[in-house]
C-alpha cells in the first residue's frame, strides 16, 4: 500500500475493522469491504482519471509529509527516550 502511494498511484485496499485509519478514506486512499465495493472503486477510477490523479497526488503528499523513515525514526526515538 505505502509503496504504491509513494509511487503516485491511486491505492484501493481492504478495510480492516478495528485497525486505526492512517490515511483519509476517499481523499488519500480508497477502502472497500465487499467485492462489489471494490468493483465500484475500480470502475470510478477508470471513468474519472482526474479523480485517480487527485487521490494519488494527495496520497504521495501524505506519505512524504507523515510517513518517511525520518519521521518514523524520530517518533521511535521519542518513544524510547520517553518524550
Amino acid at each position: 500500500v505505502v509503496e504504491g502511494m509513494a509511487a503516485g498511484r491511486p491505492v484501493i485496499t481492504q478495510r480492516i475493522d478495528g485497525h486505526p485509519a492512517v490515511f483519509q478514506d476517499g481523499a488519500e486512499i480508497l477502502h472497500y469491504s465487499t467485492v462489489d465495493e471494490l468493483g465500484e472503486h475500480i470502475r470510478r477510477l477508470k471513468a474519472e482519471p482526474a479523480t485517480a490523479v487527485a487521490i494519488a497526488t494527495r496520497a504521495r503528499t501524505a506519505i512524504l509529509a507523515r510517513h518517511t523513515v525520518e519521521k518514523r525514526s524520530a517518533e521511535l526515538l521519542a518513544f524510547v527516550e520517553g518524550a
